[in-house]
């Protein structure tokens, strides 16, 4: 079962490294930097390659997502539900308003282009945030997948979005992960880790993939 991890979008990379060495069984990091981002959808080039990265594993996947990491992952686990396992969302936005988003990009155009430094261009995360709004109604009472929603306990922002989003997947867990904010990943990794590893051997065992230590 490989576990894919999926970036936000002011981060690369290497927003996953503090928690690589502490992730159990195979798990692959998508580097949502190097994709081919030429044509004006830069969106749905970041979804073309999550598409193939999680088609080319053979079986089912374990996603993991970040903000826009976490937006990317939904969508795929309610178009190929038979590709996913389980599903890990991030400070994941969900039923965002435009007039937010609107005050993100207009941040965003006044920010000197030399500060977009760790994650995509300040012309792609532009277009991002508009493609975000025009996908920012994505059905998630269709995710079948098994489902942990993390929120950071000073991140605000995306809070409202966790809560909801525990309300519409069905049997969804909500995790909170104390002196955290949106950057979860790089602010706690540790505590981050556990909640995953914790949550995936869950699943493990409700899939009866791990025997009960009684069973042993």
């Amino acid at each position: 079962m490989t576990k894919i991890f999926i970036h936000g979008l002011g981060q690369s990379v290497s927003a996953w490294d503090g928690i690589k060495e502490h992730i159990e069984g195979k798990a692959k990091y998508i580097d949502l930097i190097e994709c081919d981002v030429e044509s004006e959808d830069v969106y749905q080039a970041l979804y073309n390659l999550i598409c193939k990265e999680c088609n080319d594993e053979a079986g089912k996947v374990d996603l993991c997502g970040l903000s826009l990491g976490g937006l990317l992952a939904m969508q795929y686990a309610t178009e190929f539900p038979n590709k996913v396992r389980s599903l890990v969302l991030i400070n994941s936005p969900y039923k965002v308003s435009n007039i937010l988003l609107r005050l993100q990009q207009n941040i965003f155009r006044f920010m000197p282009s030399v500060l977009f430094k760790q994650g995509f261009s300040k012309t792609d995360s532009l277009k991002i945030l508009d493609a975000i709004k025009k996908n920012n109604s994505i059905i998630v009472e269709r995710i079948e997948a098994s489902t942990l929603i993390i929120y950071g306990e000073r991140d605000h922002a995306n809070k409202k979005s966790a809560f909801e989003l525990s309300k519409d997947i069905f049997n969804a867990k909500l995790v909170k992960i104390e002196k955290a904010n949106h950057q979860i990943n790089i602010e706690q990794p540790l505590k981050l880790a556990y909640a995953i590893n914790l949550f995936w051997e869950e699943v493990g065992r409700l899939n009866g993939e791990i025997e009960h230590e009684n069973d042993v």
